[in-house]
Protein backbone atom coordinates (compact mmCIF):
# COMPACT_ATOMS: atom_id res chain seq x y z
CA UNK A 1 0.00 0.00 0.00
CA UNK A 2 1.48 3.41 -0.96
CA UNK A 3 2.24 5.79 1.87
CA UNK A 4 -0.32 8.55 2.44
CA UNK A 5 0.98 12.08 2.77
CA UNK A 6 0.05 13.23 6.27
CA UNK A 7 -0.42 16.80 7.44
CA UNK A 8 -1.98 18.18 10.60
CA UNK A 9 -5.13 20.25 10.20
CA UNK A 10 -5.24 23.99 10.89
CA UNK A 11 -6.58 24.40 14.45
CA UNK A 12 -7.28 28.10 13.82
CA UNK A 13 -10.31 27.13 11.76
CA UNK A 14 -13.69 27.42 13.45
CA UNK A 15 -17.13 25.92 12.98
CA UNK A 16 -18.39 27.91 10.03
CA UNK A 17 -22.11 27.21 10.00
CA UNK A 18 -24.92 26.12 12.29
CA UNK A 19 -25.77 22.42 12.00
CA UNK A 20 -28.87 22.01 14.12
CA UNK A 21 -31.40 19.22 14.54
CA UNK A 22 -34.83 19.64 16.12
CA UNK A 23 -36.95 16.65 17.14
CA UNK A 24 -40.35 16.54 18.74
CA UNK A 25 -43.85 15.11 18.65
CA UNK A 26 -46.77 16.69 16.81
CA UNK A 27 -47.51 20.40 17.36
CA UNK A 28 -44.49 20.87 19.60
CA UNK A 29 -43.26 23.90 17.62
CA UNK A 30 -40.54 22.28 15.49
CA UNK A 31 -41.23 24.12 12.22
CA UNK A 32 -41.64 27.61 13.68
CA UNK A 33 -38.55 27.23 15.88
CA UNK A 34 -36.53 25.85 12.94
CA UNK A 35 -37.45 28.84 10.77
CA UNK A 36 -36.50 31.27 13.55
CA UNK A 37 -33.22 29.48 14.26
CA UNK A 38 -32.30 29.44 10.55
CA UNK A 39 -32.96 33.19 10.31
CA UNK A 40 -30.92 33.80 13.49
CA UNK A 41 -28.00 31.74 12.12
CA UNK A 42 -28.18 33.62 8.81
CA UNK A 43 -27.94 36.95 10.63
CA UNK A 44 -25.21 35.80 13.02
CA UNK A 45 -22.98 34.83 10.08
CA UNK A 46 -23.81 37.89 8.00
CA UNK A 47 -25.35 35.89 5.14
CA UNK A 48 -27.41 37.76 2.54
CA UNK A 49 -28.97 34.90 0.57
CA UNK A 50 -32.57 33.70 0.98
CA UNK A 51 -33.77 30.94 3.29
CA UNK A 52 -34.22 27.62 1.44
CA UNK A 53 -36.95 25.26 2.63
CA UNK A 54 -37.20 21.53 1.81
CA UNK A 55 -40.82 20.98 2.70
CA UNK A 56 -42.30 17.50 3.20
CA UNK A 57 -45.33 18.58 5.26
CA UNK A 58 -46.44 21.90 3.63
CA UNK A 59 -45.00 23.84 6.57
CA UNK A 60 -43.58 26.46 4.19
CA UNK A 61 -47.13 27.59 3.30
CA UNK A 62 -47.62 28.75 6.89
CA UNK A 63 -44.19 30.28 7.47
CA UNK A 64 -43.18 31.86 4.13
CA UNK A 65 -44.74 35.21 5.10
CA UNK A 66 -42.76 35.12 8.37
CA UNK A 67 -39.53 34.49 6.44
CA UNK A 68 -40.34 37.36 4.04
CA UNK A 69 -41.19 39.67 6.96
CA UNK A 70 -37.96 38.97 8.87
CA UNK A 71 -35.48 38.65 5.96
CA UNK A 72 -37.04 40.81 3.27
CA UNK A 73 -36.73 37.89 0.81
CA UNK A 74 -39.11 35.20 -0.34
CA UNK A 75 -37.87 31.74 0.62
CA UNK A 76 -36.75 29.21 -1.99
CA UNK A 77 -39.05 26.23 -1.49
CA UNK A 78 -39.08 22.65 -2.71
CA UNK A 79 -42.09 20.57 -1.66
CA UNK A 80 -41.02 16.94 -2.00
CA UNK A 81 -40.33 13.81 0.03
CA UNK A 82 -37.96 11.61 -1.96
CA UNK A 83 -34.30 11.14 -1.14
CA UNK A 84 -33.15 11.97 -4.71
CA UNK A 85 -35.08 15.26 -4.46
CA UNK A 86 -33.31 16.01 -1.16
CA UNK A 87 -29.91 15.51 -2.80
CA UNK A 88 -30.92 17.66 -5.78
CA UNK A 89 -32.15 20.33 -3.32
CA UNK A 90 -28.77 20.31 -1.56
CA UNK A 91 -26.97 20.82 -4.87
CA UNK A 92 -29.36 23.63 -5.86
CA UNK A 93 -28.80 25.40 -2.52
CA UNK A 94 -25.05 25.50 -3.15
CA UNK A 95 -25.63 26.98 -6.62
CA UNK A 96 -28.15 29.55 -5.31
CA UNK A 97 -25.82 30.64 -2.48
CA UNK A 98 -28.65 30.54 0.06
CA UNK A 99 -28.33 32.08 3.52
CA UNK A 100 -29.59 29.09 5.52
CA UNK A 101 -31.63 25.92 5.05
CA UNK A 102 -34.64 24.36 6.76
CA UNK A 103 -35.46 20.68 6.15
CA UNK A 104 -38.86 19.75 7.56
CA UNK A 105 -39.00 16.85 8.01
CA UNK A 106 -35.93 14.66 7.40
CA UNK A 107 -37.99 11.64 8.47
CA UNK A 108 -39.82 11.48 5.12
CA UNK A 109 -36.76 11.21 2.78
CA UNK A 110 -35.39 8.46 5.05
CA UNK A 111 -38.65 6.53 4.93
CA UNK A 112 -38.89 7.02 1.16
CA UNK A 113 -35.38 5.65 0.69
CA UNK A 114 -36.24 2.54 2.72
CA UNK A 115 -39.60 2.03 0.98
CA UNK A 116 -38.07 2.53 -2.47
CA UNK A 117 -35.37 -0.05 -1.75
CA UNK A 118 -37.92 -2.61 -0.55
CA UNK A 119 -40.15 -2.03 -3.59
CA UNK A 120 -37.28 -2.31 -6.07
CA UNK A 121 -35.91 -5.37 -4.29
CA UNK A 122 -39.27 -7.15 -4.56
CA UNK A 123 -39.56 -6.18 -8.22
CA UNK A 124 -36.12 -7.72 -8.84
CA UNK A 125 -37.17 -10.91 -7.03
CA UNK A 126 -40.32 -11.12 -9.14
CA UNK A 127 -38.38 -10.53 -12.35
CA UNK A 128 -36.06 -13.39 -11.40
CA UNK A 129 -39.07 -15.71 -11.03
CA UNK A 130 -38.93 -15.78 -7.23
CA UNK A 131 -42.22 -16.20 -5.42
CA UNK A 132 -40.74 -14.90 -2.17
CA UNK A 133 -41.44 -11.23 -1.45
CA UNK A 134 -39.88 -9.22 1.39
CA UNK A 135 -42.44 -7.72 3.76
CA UNK A 136 -39.84 -5.71 5.62
CA UNK A 137 -36.18 -4.83 5.42
CA UNK A 138 -33.75 -7.40 6.75
CA UNK A 139 -30.27 -7.15 8.24
CA UNK A 140 -28.50 -7.65 4.90
CA UNK A 141 -30.47 -4.79 3.30
CA UNK A 142 -29.29 -2.00 5.58
CA UNK A 143 -25.76 -1.71 4.22
CA UNK A 144 -26.96 -0.66 0.75
CA UNK A 145 -29.46 1.82 2.18
CA UNK A 146 -27.00 3.38 4.64
CA UNK A 147 -24.38 3.68 1.89
CA UNK A 148 -26.84 5.66 -0.24
CA UNK A 149 -27.87 7.81 2.75
CA UNK A 150 -24.22 8.71 3.40
CA UNK A 151 -24.35 11.13 0.44
CA UNK A 152 -26.67 13.35 2.50
CA UNK A 153 -24.79 12.93 5.81
CA UNK A 154 -21.46 13.81 4.18
CA UNK A 155 -22.89 16.92 2.54
CA UNK A 156 -24.68 18.02 5.71
CA UNK A 157 -21.43 17.73 7.64
CA UNK A 158 -19.23 19.55 5.12
CA UNK A 159 -21.33 22.30 3.55
CA UNK A 160 -20.68 25.88 4.61
CA UNK A 161 -24.43 26.61 4.73
CA UNK A 162 -26.28 26.67 8.05
CA UNK A 163 -28.89 23.88 8.18
CA UNK A 164 -31.72 23.28 10.62
CA UNK A 165 -33.21 19.80 10.23
CA UNK A 166 -36.52 18.81 11.80
CA UNK A 167 -37.41 15.21 12.53
CA UNK A 168 -40.30 13.37 14.12
CA UNK A 169 -39.67 12.05 17.59
CA UNK A 170 -39.94 8.41 18.62
CA UNK A 171 -39.09 6.36 21.68
CA UNK A 172 -36.28 3.87 22.09
CA UNK A 173 -37.89 0.71 23.45
CA UNK A 174 -36.59 -2.50 24.98
CA UNK A 175 -38.00 -5.63 26.60
CA UNK A 176 -37.83 -5.71 30.39
CA UNK A 177 -38.91 -8.47 32.76
CA UNK A 178 -41.27 -7.52 35.59
CA UNK A 179 -39.72 -8.86 38.80
CA UNK A 180 -43.12 -9.38 40.46
CA UNK A 181 -45.10 -11.01 37.63
CA UNK A 182 -42.23 -12.48 35.61
CA UNK A 183 -43.84 -11.13 32.42
CA UNK A 184 -41.82 -9.30 29.79
CA UNK A 185 -43.00 -5.80 28.89
CA UNK A 186 -42.01 -3.16 26.36
CA UNK A 187 -40.40 -0.23 28.17
CA UNK A 188 -39.90 3.19 26.57
CA UNK A 189 -36.49 4.75 27.00
CA UNK A 190 -35.21 8.09 25.70
CA UNK A 191 -36.68 10.05 22.81
CA UNK A 192 -34.88 9.88 19.45
CA UNK A 193 -35.30 11.32 15.97
CA UNK A 194 -36.99 9.01 13.45
CA UNK A 195 -34.23 8.91 10.87
CA UNK A 196 -31.17 6.83 9.97
CA UNK A 197 -29.58 5.79 13.27
CA UNK A 198 -26.20 7.50 12.86
CA UNK A 199 -27.57 10.84 11.64
CA UNK A 200 -28.53 11.96 15.16
CA UNK A 201 -24.77 12.22 15.86
CA UNK A 202 -24.22 14.76 13.05
CA UNK A 203 -25.97 17.93 14.39
CA UNK A 204 -23.74 20.18 16.47
CA UNK A 205 -26.84 21.49 18.22
CA UNK A 206 -29.58 18.93 18.97
CA UNK A 207 -32.86 20.24 20.38
CA UNK A 208 -36.02 18.56 21.65
CA UNK A 209 -39.27 20.54 21.43
CA UNK A 210 -42.22 19.87 23.74
CA UNK A 211 -45.67 21.45 24.03
CA UNK A 212 -46.50 21.95 27.71
CA UNK A 213 -50.11 22.57 28.78
CA UNK A 214 -50.93 24.54 31.91
CA UNK A 215 -54.49 24.94 33.15
CA UNK A 216 -55.01 28.39 34.61
CA UNK A 217 -57.71 28.94 37.24
CA UNK A 218 -60.80 30.57 35.76
CA UNK A 219 -59.88 29.70 32.16
CA UNK A 220 -61.37 26.88 30.11
CA UNK A 221 -58.51 26.98 27.60
CA UNK A 222 -55.11 25.64 28.71
CA UNK A 223 -52.03 27.78 28.32
CA UNK A 224 -49.60 26.09 25.92
CA UNK A 225 -45.89 26.75 26.17
CA UNK A 226 -43.32 25.49 23.65
CA UNK A 227 -40.25 24.34 25.53
CA UNK A 228 -36.86 23.72 23.91
CA UNK A 229 -34.33 21.47 25.64
CA UNK A 230 -30.79 21.22 24.28
CA UNK A 231 -29.91 17.51 24.19
CA UNK A 232 -26.44 18.19 22.84
CA UNK A 233 -24.23 21.20 22.13
CA UNK A 234 -20.72 20.59 20.86
CA UNK A 235 -19.60 23.98 22.11
CA UNK A 236 -20.95 22.92 25.53
CA UNK A 237 -22.41 26.36 26.23
CA UNK A 238 -26.09 25.29 26.08
CA UNK A 239 -25.84 21.57 26.77
CA UNK A 240 -28.76 20.45 28.96
CA UNK A 241 -30.34 23.90 29.15
CA UNK A 242 -34.04 24.59 28.49
CA UNK A 243 -36.10 27.59 27.45
CA UNK A 244 -39.87 28.12 27.40
CA UNK A 245 -40.87 30.34 24.46
CA UNK A 246 -43.67 32.80 25.00
CA UNK A 247 -46.67 32.38 22.69
CA UNK A 248 -46.87 35.52 20.56
CA UNK A 249 -47.99 36.74 17.16
CA UNK A 250 -45.12 39.23 17.13
CA UNK A 251 -42.56 37.44 14.93
CA UNK A 252 -39.82 39.97 15.58
CA UNK A 253 -40.25 39.41 19.32
CA UNK A 254 -40.14 35.63 18.83
CA UNK A 255 -36.93 35.95 16.77
CA UNK A 256 -35.34 38.07 19.49
CA UNK A 257 -36.17 35.36 22.04
CA UNK A 258 -34.61 32.67 19.84
CA UNK A 259 -31.48 34.80 19.42
CA UNK A 260 -31.27 35.30 23.17
CA UNK A 261 -31.40 31.60 24.03
CA UNK A 262 -29.34 30.19 21.14
CA UNK A 263 -27.03 33.23 20.93
CA UNK A 264 -24.17 31.70 22.97
CA UNK A 265 -23.91 28.87 20.42
CA UNK A 266 -24.36 31.07 17.33
CA UNK A 267 -21.76 33.60 18.45
CA UNK A 268 -19.09 30.89 18.49
CA UNK A 269 -19.58 30.18 14.78
CA UNK A 270 -17.02 31.59 12.34
CA UNK A 271 -18.31 33.29 9.20
CA UNK A 272 -16.68 31.97 6.02
CA UNK A 273 -15.00 28.99 7.68
CA UNK A 274 -15.74 25.67 5.99
CA UNK A 275 -13.22 23.23 7.51
CA UNK A 276 -15.31 20.11 6.89
CA UNK A 277 -14.05 16.55 7.16
CA UNK A 278 -12.21 14.60 4.46
CA UNK A 279 -14.70 11.88 3.48
CA UNK A 280 -12.92 10.63 0.35
CA UNK A 281 -12.34 6.89 0.09
CA UNK A 282 -8.70 6.00 0.76
CA UNK A 283 -8.77 2.50 2.25
CA UNK A 284 -7.67 -0.20 -0.18
CA UNK A 285 -8.63 -3.85 -0.30
CA UNK A 286 -6.45 -5.01 -3.18
CA UNK A 287 -9.13 -6.67 -5.31
CA UNK A 288 -7.79 -8.54 -8.34
CA UNK A 289 -9.41 -9.54 -11.64
CA UNK A 290 -11.17 -12.47 -9.97
CA UNK A 291 -12.82 -10.15 -7.43
CA UNK A 292 -10.73 -11.50 -4.54
CA UNK A 293 -9.37 -8.94 -2.09
CA UNK A 294 -6.04 -8.93 -0.29
CA UNK A 295 -7.75 -9.92 2.97
CA UNK A 296 -9.37 -12.91 1.23
CA UNK A 297 -6.03 -13.93 -0.23
CA UNK A 298 -4.34 -13.63 3.16
CA UNK A 299 -6.94 -15.92 4.75
CA UNK A 300 -6.51 -18.44 1.95
CA UNK A 301 -2.70 -18.27 2.10
CA UNK A 302 -2.66 -18.67 5.89
CA UNK A 303 -4.90 -21.72 5.62
CA UNK A 304 -2.62 -23.18 2.91
CA UNK A 305 0.60 -22.67 4.90
CA UNK A 306 -0.93 -24.16 8.06
CA UNK A 307 -2.00 -27.21 6.06
CA UNK A 308 1.51 -27.53 4.64
CA UNK A 309 3.03 -27.31 8.14
CA UNK A 310 0.79 -30.18 9.25
CA UNK A 311 1.89 -32.23 6.26
CA UNK A 312 5.58 -31.42 6.89
CA UNK A 313 5.29 -32.66 10.48
CA UNK A 314 3.37 -35.79 9.49
CA UNK A 315 5.88 -36.75 6.79
CA UNK A 316 8.83 -36.23 9.13
CA UNK A 317 7.24 -37.91 12.17
CA UNK A 318 4.32 -40.13 11.08
CA UNK A 319 2.02 -41.77 13.58
CA UNK A 320 0.33 -40.69 16.82
CA UNK A 321 2.69 -42.29 19.33
CA UNK A 322 4.02 -40.25 22.23
CA UNK A 323 7.42 -40.21 20.58
CA UNK A 324 5.97 -38.83 17.31
CA UNK A 325 3.89 -36.24 19.15
CA UNK A 326 6.91 -35.12 21.18
CA UNK A 327 9.07 -34.78 18.08
CA UNK A 328 6.43 -32.66 16.34
CA UNK A 329 5.99 -30.38 19.36
CA UNK A 330 9.76 -30.00 19.69
CA UNK A 331 10.11 -29.05 16.02
CA UNK A 332 7.31 -26.48 16.32
CA UNK A 333 8.93 -24.86 19.37
CA UNK A 334 12.26 -24.57 17.59
CA UNK A 335 10.70 -23.08 14.46
CA UNK A 336 7.89 -20.91 15.91
CA UNK A 337 8.87 -20.53 19.58
CA UNK A 338 5.61 -22.25 20.56
CA UNK A 339 4.13 -25.72 20.53
CA UNK A 340 0.50 -24.51 20.61
CA UNK A 341 -1.34 -24.79 17.32
CA UNK A 342 -3.79 -22.01 18.30
CA UNK A 343 -0.89 -19.54 18.43
CA UNK A 344 0.13 -20.56 14.91
CA UNK A 345 -3.40 -19.86 13.67
CA UNK A 346 -3.15 -16.32 15.08
CA UNK A 347 0.18 -15.56 13.33
CA UNK A 348 0.48 -13.43 10.22
CA UNK A 349 1.18 -14.96 6.84
CA UNK A 350 4.72 -13.60 6.88
CA UNK A 351 5.41 -15.12 10.33
CA UNK A 352 4.08 -18.47 9.16
CA UNK A 353 6.11 -18.29 5.94
CA UNK A 354 9.39 -17.57 7.79
CA UNK A 355 8.60 -20.14 10.49
CA UNK A 356 7.89 -22.85 7.92
CA UNK A 357 11.27 -22.32 6.27
CA UNK A 358 12.90 -22.80 9.70
CA UNK A 359 10.74 -25.88 10.28
CA UNK A 360 11.78 -27.45 6.98
CA UNK A 361 15.44 -26.83 7.81
CA UNK A 362 14.93 -28.56 11.17
CA UNK A 363 13.03 -31.53 9.73
CA UNK A 364 15.25 -31.99 6.64
CA UNK A 365 18.59 -30.35 7.29
CA UNK A 366 20.21 -32.06 4.33
CA UNK A 367 17.86 -30.35 1.85
CA UNK A 368 17.51 -26.60 1.30
CA UNK A 369 14.23 -25.22 2.48
CA UNK A 370 11.90 -24.40 -0.43
CA UNK A 371 10.80 -20.85 -0.94
CA UNK A 372 7.14 -20.23 -0.31
CA UNK A 373 5.68 -18.11 -3.08
CA UNK A 374 4.19 -14.81 -2.07
CA UNK A 375 0.91 -13.52 -3.33
CA UNK A 376 1.04 -10.28 -5.21
CA UNK A 377 -1.37 -7.72 -3.86
CA UNK A 378 -2.77 -5.39 -6.42
CA UNK A 379 -4.63 -2.28 -5.48
CA UNK A 380 -7.23 -0.81 -7.73
CA UNK A 381 -9.31 1.35 -5.37
CA UNK A 382 -9.07 5.06 -6.02
CA UNK A 383 -10.01 7.88 -3.66
CA UNK A 384 -13.53 9.11 -4.30
CA UNK A 385 -14.78 12.49 -3.22
CA UNK A 386 -17.99 12.01 -1.22
CA UNK A 387 -18.46 15.39 0.43
CA UNK A 388 -20.69 16.92 -2.26
CA UNK A 389 -24.06 15.48 -3.29
CA UNK A 390 -23.68 13.47 -6.52
CA UNK A 391 -25.17 14.94 -9.66
CA UNK A 392 -28.11 13.03 -11.14
CA UNK A 393 -28.83 13.94 -14.79
CA UNK A 394 -32.31 12.39 -14.52
CA UNK A 395 -33.47 14.93 -11.91
CA UNK A 396 -34.73 18.25 -13.24
CA UNK A 397 -34.71 20.45 -10.12
CA UNK A 398 -36.72 23.60 -9.69
CA UNK A 399 -37.75 25.43 -6.52
CA UNK A 400 -41.51 25.61 -6.04
CA UNK A 401 -43.62 28.72 -6.49
CA UNK A 402 -43.84 30.36 -3.05
CA UNK A 403 -46.92 32.30 -4.17
CA UNK A 404 -49.01 29.18 -3.57
CA UNK A 405 -51.19 29.47 -0.48
CA UNK A 406 -52.32 27.00 2.14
Amino acid sequence: MPELKFTWDDVSEGAGAAKAGILGFGKSGKTYTAVMLAIAAREALGQKGPIAFFDTETGSLYTKHIIKELTGLDPLVKKARSFPDLIAFARACEEANVGAIVVDSITHPWRELCAAYLKERNEALAAAGKKYQKKKLEFQDWDAIKTRWAAWSDWYLNTGISIVVCGRAGFDVHMEKDEETGNKELVRDSVKMKVEGEFSYEPSLLIEMEAEQEFVAGSKVPKITRRATVLGDRFNVLDGQSWSFTSTTDNAKALAEVKKFFGPHLRLLTAGSTPGVDVSLKSKFGFDESGEGSADREVRERKTILEEIKNDLMLAHPGITDVAKGAKASALRKAFDTGAWAKLEAMSVEELRVGRQKLLAILKPEKPAPTVATTEIREFAKPVEAAKPPADPDLDFNFDDVKATA
